[in-house]
C-alpha cells in the first residue's frame, strides 16, 4: 500500500490492511515519514520510507519514482495498491516500470469539479495517463466511478464503487448502545460541558475547504437564539497541509469574540471518536470538496443526525432529509437553517439518528466494504495465474 503521509495509513488504509493480513496476505506500507509516523509503525506491519511531496509539480517526484521502482523491483510484489492523488500517480508509474502484475488505485477524491481550470485539466491528463498502468480502480463514491468510464480513462469492468471511504465503518465500535446516559454525562464533564448543553460537533482537518468558517458564522448566529449551544471542534492541521492559515485565523477570530470564546471547544487530534460522538447531538461537515466523508458515515452509525454539503461524497454519505440535511456548498445561511431545524426539534434529531444507524448498518459496514475489495483481489490474482491466499480468519 502506497500513500503520501503516515496519517493516511493509520486512518484510511489500516482497516483494509488488518483484514488482508487475517486473510493470509503479506502486507507492507510505503510512505513518507513525518507526523504520526510512530502510529504507523505501531500497526506492526513493515513500513518503507519513501519521501513523497504532496505538491502537484516537484522535481523530487523523480526521486520518489526511482525509490518506489527500486522497492518494487527488489520485493517483487504481486499487488501494489495506491492511495491519495500524488502518491497514486507516482506509485502507478513506478509499478508499471517495475512490471508489477496487479496495480490498484484507490481513488479517494477528485478534482473534476475544481473551480481552477488548470487543476481540472491537469487532473484529467494525469488520470488518463495513469489509467493505462492500472489494473483496477476502487472509488469511494459512484459519481467518480461514472466519470472514470465516461471520460474513457478505464473501462466499466475496471471500476468498483465501494460507496464508502476508509475501509468502511466498524459498526461494533461505532455503536450508540455502547454508551449509557451516565457515560455521555461523564464525557461531557471531561470537556468542561454541563448536561444541559446541546453539542454541535465538527471532526476533521482544520482547513478552509472543510467549511470551517461557514460553521463559525452559522454557530454565531445560532447562539443568539440558543445560548446553551456548544461547538466542539475535533482535529487540527497537519504540518504537511498546504493550508496553514485557516486554523490560525479561525482560532484568533474566536479568541477575540466574547460570545464564541466560551462556547467553542478545541480538542486537537483525538482517537476516541466514538466516545466524543456519543456526547454530540449533531455532527456537521460542510466541506467544499469531499470524496466521501467517513465522519458522516461514522456519525450515522452512532445514530447522530448530520448536516453536510452537496459534494460528491456528501450526497452519498447522507440520505437527504432522512438521516440529515444536505445544503449548498459555502452557504452559511443554509447551514444555519439546517442546524436550527435540528436544534429546535429533538424528535427530528432522534428520528434522523435512528434512520442513520440503519443506513450505516446496511451500506457502510466494513465487512461488506472489504468483501468488495477482496473479491477483486481474488479475481485479479486468478486472472494473472496466482493462487489466492489461505484465509486465516476462517
Amino acid at each position: 500500500h502506497i500513500f503520501a503521509v503516515p496519517i493516511t495509513g493509520v486512518l484510511l488504509v489500516s482497516p483494509i490492511a488488518r483484514q488482508q493480513v487475517a486473510c493470509g496476505y503479506c502486507v507492507e506500507f510505503a510512505s513518507a515519514s513525518g507526523e504520526h509516523f510512530d502510529k504507523l509503525i505501531a500497526l506492526g506491519l513493515p513500513v518503507h520510507i519513501v519521501p513523497i511531496e504532496r505538491r502537484l509539480l516537484a522535481v523530487s517526484h523523480l526521486r520518489s519514482i526511482y525509490q518506489l521502482w527500486k522497492l518494487m523491483f527488489q520485493q517483487q510484489y504481486h499487488i501494489v495498491h495506491t492511495h491519495t492523488p500524488i502518491a497514486s500517480f507516482l506509485g502507478r508509474l513506478a509499478a508499471a516500470l517495475a512490471r508489477v502484475p496487479i496495480v490498484i488505485y484507490h481513488m479517494r477524491g477528485s478534482f473534476w469539479d475544481s473551480p481552477n481550470v488548470i487543476m481540472r485539466r491537469l487532473f484529467n491528463i494525469v488520470e488518463w495517463l495513469s489509467g493505462n498502468w492500472t489494473s483496477h480502480i476502487f472509488t469511494i463514491n459512484c459519481t467518480d466511478a461514472e466519470e472514470l468510464v465516461t471520460r474513457k480513462i478505464v473501462r466499466s469492468e475496471q471500476v468498483t464503487c465501494l460507496h464508502c471511504g476508509s475501509g468502511g465503518v466498524d459498526i461494533q465500535r461505532f455503536n450508540p448502545e455502547r454508551f449509557t446516559e451516565a457515560d455521555k454525562q461523564q464525557i461531557k464533564q471531561t470537556m468542561g460541558l454541563v448536561n444541559s448543553d446541546l453539542v454541535i460537533g465538527f471532526i476533521g482537518r482544520l482547513v478552509r475547504e472543510k467549511g470551517i468558517f461557514e460553521i463559525i458564522t452559522a454557530f454565531k448566529a445560532l447562539i443568539q437564539i440558543f445560548p446553551d449551544l456548544k461547538l466542539v471542534i475535533v482535529g487540527d492541521t497537519l504540518l504537511s497541509e498546504r493550508d496553514q492559515r485557516t486554523n490560525t485565523e479561525m482560532r484568533q477570530a474566536i479568541k477575540l469574540d466574547q460570545e464564541l470564546i466560551s462556547r467553542v471547544i478545541f480538542t486537537g487530534f483525538r482517537e476516541d471518536i466514538p466516545e466524543l460522538m456519543a456526547m454530540m447531538d449533531i455532527v456537521v461537515l460542510p466541506s467544499h470538496r469531499e470524496g466521501f466523508g467517513m465522519i458522516l458515515a461514522e456519525a450515522e452509525a452512532m445514530a447522530k443526525p448530520v448536516v453536510t454539503t452537496d459534494t460528491r461524497g456528501g450526497r452519498e454519505a447522507v440520505r437527504a432529509n432522512e438521516t440529515g440535511f444536505v445544503v449548498p456548498i459555502g452557504d452559511s445561511i443554509a447551514l444555519e437553517n439546517a442546524l436550527m431545524k435540528l436544534v429546535m426539534n429533538p424528535l427530528l434529531r432522534k428520528r434522523m439518528g435512528k434512520n442513520g444507524r440503519r443506513f450505516a448498518e446496511k451500506c457502510f459496514d466494513q465487512r461488506a466494504v472489504f468483501e468488495k475489495i477482496n473479491t477483486e483481489y481474488h479475481r485479479l490474482l486468478d486472472k494473472n495465474g496466482f493462487s489466492v491466499p489461505d484465509d486465516k480468519s476462517r
